[in-house]
């Protein structure tokens, strides 16, 4: 049977939630006490979500599996389950109400079902998905970070042996961990050791690639000191996932932005067009600067800097020490100069006090100093 589609509203999480609350609600209550039982019996034994809107689960039912999912559009929410009974079916409704219980814990498919992804190179979509590579239960690299889960995932990550990548149970932890453990020093110790012994320069470009979009947390520093970013041949692949329509992990501007900022770095004399495809991803053009800064283009990325200077005073201000940091003394003069003015900070300045005249700098002091007590708020920085 095809799906069942029911009125709703393009979902946030929170508009989510009230969908999921209304159709929860409408259940037949046969349908509602044999869901919640299949909880109760904890059957609902895998999750995972596709983007923010699609979410999906395998369920023990009492004479077979079955996957039941829903999915949110500007249409309403879509319903469907491979039982092909009428729905909401029992299956549905226990993942409906799980959803409502935890949607924030639905963890997108893992590292082994994006590395098969890649490599098969006969997936075909109408195929059995692989939910044999989904795990039971949530690896404690995919929570945010507790000091209490740091130990054993510390302890698998501190090893820096050679292991070729499409076979390195390490890079599921990397590909797959939440944002906070990349704050931790010595996780990114450990990432920092992995890189430097993994040979990513020589290892296999789709893989590269796809570990790329599916952590745009991975610090972009130790990827480069490794020898990873300048390879022509992530480009291509690189290019799929960020055009390919029904990617099986699914876009997002932080994915499509570190998918420009490393083809900038692979192909830096390309890749403007991209950028210019996704004007939203980087509407202050800083990121592109940046990545052509590091691809060796300086002169290209404070030329870009210079020629879309922003009119927002945050982003504006951000450049304008973007273009301090990366030209000489004396071509940066007039934008110290303008980040005194605006900031009343005469430290701009400072750095070039003997390439300015004694009378333009009384004046310059003076302006600033003016600024500086009109009472502004520091702003905040970019």
């Amino acid at each position: 049977m095809g799906p069942r589609r029911f009125p709703g509203r393009k979902a946030s999480v929170d508009t989510f939630l009230e969908t999921l609350q209304h159709h929860i609600d409408a259940l037949p209550s046969h349908t509602k006490r044999t869901a919640r039982d299949y909880l109760a019996e904890d059957r609902l034994t895998r999750r995972i979500r596709h983007g923010e809107q699609s979410f999906a689960g395998e369920l023990r039912g009492y004479q077979d599996r079955y996957h039941p999912a829903a999915a949110v559009d500007e249409q309403g929410l879509s319903l469907t389950c491979t039982c092909d009974r009428r729905q909401p079916c029992s299956h549905v409704s226990a993942l409906l109400i799980d959803m409502e219980r935890q949607i924030l814990s639905y963890p997108e498919v893992p590292w082994d079902v994006v590395r098969q992804w890649v490599l098969d190179t006969v997936w075909q979509w109408d195929a059995a998905f692989a939910w044999q590579l989904v795990p039971d239960a949530t690896p404690e690299w995919r929570m945010p970070y507790r000091p209490e889960l740091g130990a054993s995932v510390l302890a698998q990550v501190r090893s820096a042996d050679y292991v070729p990548l499409a076979r390195d149970p390490r890079v599921r932890i990397w590909a797959e961990a939440h944002s906070s453990w990349w704050e931790v020093p010595e996780f990114l110790q450990g990432f920092s050791r992995w890189a430097s012994g993994a040979r990513l320069s020589s290892a296999d470009p789709r893989l590269c690639a796809a570990l790329i979009w599916m952590q745009p947390a991975l610090p972009m520093a130790r990827l480069i000191d490794a020898g990873l970013m300048h390879r022509i041949a992530l480009a291509a692949p690189l290019l799929g996932w960020l055009f390919h329509p029904r990617p099986v992990l699914a876009s997002s501007s932080a994915r499509q932005l570190r998918a420009l900022e490393s083809l900038t770095l692979a192909v830096p004399d390309g890749s403007g067009f991209l950028w210019d495809a996704f004007p939203d991803v980087d509407p202050y053009h800083l990121a592109r600067a940046d990545a052509l800064y590091l691809a060796g283009h300086p002169q290209h990325a404070m030329r870009l800097l210079e020629q879309h200077l922003p009119t927002e005073s945050l982003a504006r201000r951000a450049a304008r020490q973007r273009l301090v940091d990366w030209m000489n003394l004396d071509a940066g003069i007039p934008h110290r100069t303008a980040l005194a003015l605006e900031t009343g900070q005469l430290d701009f300045v400072l750095p070039v006090r003997h390439l300015i005249g004694d009378s333009e700098w009384r004046s310059l002091e003076a302006a600033v100093r003016s600024r500086a007590g009109d009472g502004d708020e520091e702003p905040d920085r970019v």
